[in-house]
């Protein structure tokens, strides 16, 4: 650690920015490898998406994969041969991704049925970004800038 420090004080401000670009390429990269590379992050980019005031039950092995996260994590796992992160990890996984890839506010709490993660849905279809093939501005005003 002590090399670091003295090679940033070496020369402070031009090594402050060599090591702010490297953290800004970082924040750009990390996503797409980790959905690569992590099968939680792919299920999770696939399978999960947020929504303010829904909630999703953990459940266990046995559950519903249909209905409960686990169970439909490890079907996920089983389908394309993926081996799948024990029950006592996946809650606490699942969370600090679904955090960093989903929203700051999804959360896990306890209710009468079972713990729950709060504000997610599931879906049994893979859920694709909708892209808005709308045009923004009209052919004529497109011609326009074109000309000018």
């Amino acid at each position: 650690m002590s090399g670091l420090v003295n090679w940033a004080l070496a020369n402070p401000s031009e090594n402050l920015n060599l090591l702010n670009n490297a953290v800004e390429s970082n924040k750009l990269t990390a996503p797409a490898a980790l959905s690569e590379t992590n099968p939680l992050v792919e299920w999770i980019s696939s399978f999960v998406a947020y929504k303010n005031g829904e909630a999703v039950n953990i459940g266990k092995t046995s559950s519903n994969p249909d209905t409960h996260l686990y169970a439909h994590y490890l079907r996920y796992c089983k389908d394309y041969g993926l081996r799948p992160l024990l029950y006592n990890v996946f809650s606490d996984s699942f969370l600090q991704q679904a955090n960093i890839l989903l929203s700051p506010d999804i959360y896990k709490r306890k209710t009468r049925l079972g713990t729950v993660i709060q504000n997610i849905i599931l879906s049994n279809t893979i859920i694709l970004e909708t892209i808005d093939t709308s045009p923004s501005v009209s052919p004529d005003e497109e011609f326009e800038d074109f000309v000018n």
